[in-house]
């Protein structure tokens, strides 16, 4: 797999990748939970709102795939580029 960096520090793609990690976490914070504490696997909490969330979050994943692959790839064209390593 190739590594990639940032081609320019406190750029827009900076701001974005900081951005999905705040979504991401507050999801995981929302509706996932440790299935032991030695453990970094989760489990969906058991709520029944948090089931119904978590089945409309996989069929916008599912739709939204062939998209956001797109949106990855002139991501990576644009603000990224590979290391030597």
């Amino acid at each position: 797999m190739d590594k990639y960096k940032l081609k320019a520090p406190n750029s827009l793609g900076e701001n974005i990748s900081k951005r999905y990690k705040k979504i991401e976490q507050t999801f995981i914070d929302n509706f996932l939970e440790k299935k032991d504490e030695n453990s970094n696997d989760y489990r969906l909490k058991s709520s029944k709102l948090s089931q119904k969330v978590v089945g409309v979050y996989k069929k916008i994943e599912n739709g939204t795939t062939s998209t956001y692959k797109k949106i990855e790839d002139k991501f990576v064209d644009m603000f990224l580029e590979k290391t030597s390593s």
